[in-house]
């Protein structure tokens, strides 16, 4: 993941949670660690097609919405759907072999009925594709006009946190983990990172108006 897709991919997981939609981050990624004194590649988000076992390409989201459906005797029931999202910056380059990887995903996934949708740098595609199936919204216009419009990268790092409410430059380590000692030592925040909240008008702990 890029930093210009940073923005994006956030969005994603705030109209999620805006309409109470499951999400997932399911993103292809490739690790090297060490193991018996070797450095060996660790691969994580492989699938298979027919063409055989693939490490790159796999989608940023797998979520789960819930959209309404009619059966043939008239009644509505609600059933929960696979809807793969992929998210682009505007200004950033693929390479030819991720575009592959990615095409093929997109026609692997869609070949066995799952939804597909990119998402790029703008989130009303996921708020039409979630309003066009029936996706019930947990939240007022307001809240969702929010995460409409793009958040500039540095204004996003100012934003306080989802989580536990401090700011990034407050939280620990290079994955940001939210700092326990500041929040209480609550256990709700065991394995929690920096996520910007944002909503309009959230304000940070510890800093005045």
């Amino acid at each position: 993941m890029g930093q210009a897709e940073n923005p994006t991919m956030y969005a994603v997981e705030q109209v999620c949670g805006l309409y109470g939609v499951q999400v997932t981050r399911e993103q292809s990624r490739t690790f090297t660690v060490e193991s018996g004194g070797r450095w060996r590649p660790m691969f994580f988000g492989q699938w298979t097609d027919e063409f055989g076992k693939r490490r790159f390409g796999k989608a940023d989201f797998l979520a789960r919405p819930r959209i309404r459906l009619r059966e043939p005797c008239g009644d509505f029931y609600w059933q929960s759907v696979p809807l793969w999202i992929e998210c682009k910056s505007l200004t950033g380059k693929t390479n030819s072999k991720t575009k592959l990887d990615q095409a093929a995903f997109e026609a692997w996934v869609t070949k066995n009925g799952d939804a597909y949708l990119r998402v790029q740098e703008d989130i009303r595609p996921l708020i039409a594709w979630f309003d066009a199936h029936g996706v019930v919204k947990n939240c007022d216009e307001v809240a969702l006009a929010t995460v409409v419009s793009p958040i500039n990268a540095a204004l996003m790092d100012q934003l306080p946190c989802k989580w536990c409410g401090f700011l990034k430059a407050q939280h620990r380590g290079a994955i940001f983990s939210c700092p326990m000692e500041l929040a209480g030592c609550s256990s709700k925040l065991i394995g929690k990172v920096w996520s910007p909240d944002l909503r309009k008008g959230v304000k940070a702990k510890g800093v005045s108006a």
